[in-house]
């Protein structure tokens, strides 16, 4: 809890991007989806259906959502 980013993710003022995927075996869906759910309209959120938490197979392009983000 003392590590956690969810306690203040309404507070966030600079554009974010967080990307998670609902597959991710470490950082469950469940555990974040509260948090998100309070989460300042900086916080763009991006759920992708595989990978997880230290990597995003090239199936999902995350690199083009981000580059994507990214150009706005």
């Amino acid at each position: 809890r003392q590590m956690s980013v969810g306690p203040i993710l309404g507070d966030i003022d600079t554009p974010t991007l967080f990307v998670a995927s609902d597959a991710d075996p470490m950082v469950t869906a469940p555990t974040v989806i509260g948090a998100l759910a309070r989460r300042s309209s900086h916080v763009d959120v991006r759920w992708l259906h595989a990978g997880g938490h230290v990597a995003f197979p090239a199936s999902t392009r995350v690199e083009d959502q981000i580059l994507g983000w990214l150009r706005g």
